[in-house]
């Protein structure tokens, strides 16, 4: 059978694993158990299908999910498989004890079902199996306990942990992570490297590869928002020319540059760094290795600056600064509907329309405090 990872193309043999084909064709694959139960050579699986023993061994929270043990895949059809990242690690833990230790501080104890290689500082999401929980806890392992480790919690998020129980001794829950730290931004705008698109696979893999992260951005529930009004054909197109003017030198972009593109949106670090991550597994999904995914990620990590921040900036224009986030009155030259309520608007009626998107609200809805 063909197996794709890793960049490479290799032939699995009949009745052996994908963890020992890794092995014998020298490919890069954590493992150590493999029975199964450290799960440390798990990969997920994009094209081919998943024998039923791959995943068997695997916690609920990824069975039927694409993931699969290398130790316990006998591959039955060609497979195209990407490397784990941290985010896709989920551990089975048991709650040992939960203190308050000030007062905006709490700490749960626990014990986890397999070996941990955490660190402290290192941070993780708590979750259960309907949802995952949006608290990031400090890990505090104790390296001589192995399996123990406390997490830090903060008081205000207590309350999501009690509804679940999860201070009760005993209970069981999940914890994916450890998360990837925040990538660091360059201080200095990158020459362009012409030779890195074409090792990407040049222009239509990267159209390839965009239309898959794009896809993951509109159903994304974070990020959608941001393109309500915007088709997804012109943004891959809009995102194409960017990187290719950066990347390879071309003068092919003539859109804003990230500070006024981005000037009304209001993004925090970790929602950046969840973007980052939505591109890096469309980049792995295509095969693409982890050194040419470091270089085109510092290509995106340059505009963080312009991009990350805590309110709306004015937008700029020369010298002035313009407030697009406001509303002005016009009378119609004709008619049309509210985009908000969509009545019907009579020809010379007063209406409010937004300075940057442009909506038209009719008089019943000017009032609302959406507006």
């Amino acid at each position: 059978m063909d197996i794709q990872y890793a960049g490479h193309t290799v032939q699995c043999k009949s009745n052996e694993t994908l963890l020992a084909c890794f092995l014998r064709s020298g490919l890069p694959i954590d493992f150590s158990c493999k029975s199964g139960v450290c799960h440390r050579c798990m990969v997920k699986c994009t094209s081919g299908e998943i024998p039923e023993a791959a995943s068997k061994k695997l916690p609920i929270t990824h069975q039927g999910q694409n993931y699969l043990l290398s130790c316990q895949c006998i591959p039955t059809t060609n497979m195209q498989l990407v490397a784990k990242t941290s985010e896709d690690i989920v551990t089975q833990c048991v709650v040992s004890a939960c203190s308050q230790t000030s007062p905006q501080i709490w700490q749960l104890d626990c014990e986890a079902y397999r070996d941990l290689s955490y660190q402290t500082g290192q941070l993780i999401i708590i979750m259960d199996l309907a949802r995952t929980y949006s608290i990031l806890g400090t890990l505090i392992s104790d390296p001589e306990m192995g399996t123990s480790l406390s997490i830090e919690i903060q008081s205000h998020d207590l309350s999501s942990i009690e509804q679940q129980g999860l201070n009760i001794e005993g209970t069981d829950f999940y914890l994916k992570g450890p998360l990837s730290p925040p990538t660091t931004a360059p201080s200095e705008r990158l020459q362009p490297n012409p030779t890195l698109w074409k090792q990407l696979g040049g222009d239509e893999k990267i159209r390839e590869i965009l239309t898959t992260f794009y896809q993951k951005v509109y159903a994304d529930s974070q990020l959608a928002p941001f393109f309500e009004r915007v088709t997804m054909e012109r943004i891959i197109g809009k995102q194409f020319a960017f990187l290719k003017e950066n990347i390879v030198g071309e003068q092919v972009y003539f859109g804003e540059q990230p500070r006024n593109s981005h000037h009304w949106m209001v993004i925090s670090d970790s929602l950046f760094q969840h973007r980052i991550d939505l591109m890096r597994q469309s980049l792995q999904e295509h095969s693409i290795p982890q050194t040419l995914i470091q270089q085109f990620e510092m290509y995106e990590l340059q505009f963080k600056e312009e991009i990350v921040k805590s309110q709306a900036w004015l937008k700029q224009v020369g010298d002035l600064f313009v407030d697009t986030e406001k509303y002005e009155e016009c009378r119609l030259d004709e008619a049309t509907v509210c985009d908000y309520c969509g009545a019907e608007i009579a020809k010379h009626t007063l209406v409010r329309f937004h300075t940057r998107i442009g909506k038209l609200a009719c008089q019943n809805c000017s009032g609302h405090k959406h507006l």
